[in-house]
C-alpha cells in the first residue's frame, strides 16, 4: 500500500486510477488522545534483560516504549516528540521511529501521560505490566535477584508472550 498498487492489481484493473496521499500539514498535537488512540497500533511497550557483564547480576534491565511509522510523517514524528518532550527519533529502512527508554522519563512522562490518556485493548494489558516494570525498577528491584525475576515473569507475560484469552 505504502509502494502503490502491484502490477498485479493495475493488471486486474486496469480503470482504476490511484489517488496521490495529499501532504498533511500540522503544526501542532492539539489532542493528546490521538497519541493515545495512535499508541494502540502502532507502539510498543517492552522489556529488555540483557546479558552484560558490567552489572552485578549479569544483566542489564531496560524498558522500551516505541512508536513507529513510514518515514514520510516524521515531522509529525517530530510533534510526538515535542509533545512529549522526550525521546529519541531515529530513521531506518524508511521507518522513523520514536524510543523512550529514559527510566526517569517513563516515570515522570509516559506513564502519567497513559494513566490520564487511557488506551484500549490488549494494548492496555502490555502497558500495565510496562507500568509494573518501571516502578519496581524505580525501586531498584531489578538490582536484585528476586526482583529481577519478578521483572522477568512479568516480561513474559507481555506482548507476544500474552495468552490473548485474557483480552
Amino acid at each position: 500500500m505504502n509502494k502503490g498498487l502491484t502490477k498485479a492489481l493495475t493488471d486486474a484493473f486496469p480503470n482504476i486510477i490511484p489517488e496521490n496521499r495529499p501532504k498533511i500539514e500540522i503544526t501542532e498535537i492539539k489532542d493528546p488522545y490521538w497519541i493515545a488512540g495512535f499508541s494502540c497500533g502502532e507502539s510498543c511497550f517492552d522489556v529488555q534483560d540483557i546479558k552484560n557483564i558490567k552489572y552485578k547480576l549479569g544483566y542489564q534491565v531496560q524498558i522500551r516504549f516505541r512508536i513507529s511509522q513510514h518515514e514520510r510523517d516524521r515531522l509529525l514524528w517530530g510533534l510526538i516528540s515535542k509533545y512529549l518532550k522526550c525521546g529519541t527519533l531515529q530513521i531506518s529502512r524508511h521507518t522513523v521511529v520514536l524510543t523512550i527508554v529514559n527510566l526517569e522519563d517513563i516515570i515522570n512522562i509516559i506513564i502519567p501521560f497513559f494513566d490520564k490518556y487511557h488506551l484500549k485493548g490488549i494494548k492496555q494489558l502490555d502497558y500495565a505490566c510496562f507500568r509494573q516494570v518501571a516502578f519496581l525498577m524505580e525501586k531498584k528491584a531489578h538490582l536484585t535477584a528476586e526482583g529481577l525475576e519478578q521483572i522477568r515473569e512479568i516480561k513474559a507475560e507481555m506482548n507476544q508472550g500474552r495468552n490473548h484469552d485474557e483480552s
